[in-house]
């Protein structure tokens, strides 16, 4: 063992942080598409609730980013 606490390592977090973010992307573009521009105009309601979503979804992307392990880089003297 390599002494980690988790069983995960960083790059395996990155997959799954991909994969969900993947997902996430489809899901926001299947609801999209299936709007119609003349749709998305007229309805107030409709607008305010995709930017709340899609402002969800950044804060859920900002939050993943912040949990992903850090590499340290060190520069040579």
């Amino acid at each position: 063992m390599s002494g980690r606490s988790s069983g995960l390592s960083g790059g395996s977090l990155r997959s799954i942080f991909l994969a969900n973010l993947a997902e996430l992307v489809d899901q926001a573009r299947d609801v999209v598409n299936r709007l119609s521009t003349d749709e998305f105009r007229q309805d107030a309601n409709l607008r305010k609730y995709i930017a709340d979503e899609m402002n969800q979804v950044r804060i859920s992307v900002d939050g993943a980013f912040e949990d992903l392990p850090r590499r340290k880089i060190r520069m040579a003297a």
